[in-house]
């Protein structure tokens, strides 16, 4: 087989697997990006107590 061939085959096979790769960075992206009620109110109550700290 040429190497001209062997090089295509290669580099539909590296951009195949780049694509599966990405969209499973969007998914895991996503999903981070998404916070629980319980996640929420801990924030919240973090960030109160870091304002709490500068006020005085």
């Amino acid at each position: 087989m040429p190497i001209e061939v062997k090089e295509l085959i290669v580099r539909a096979w590296v951009d195949s697997q780049n694509s599966e790769n990405r969209s499973e960075a969007k998914q895991v992206a996503k999903s981070g990006s998404e916070t629980s009620e319980y996640d929420a109110s801990v924030l919240e109550q973090l960030k109160k107590m870091l304002t709490d700290k500068k006020d005085r």
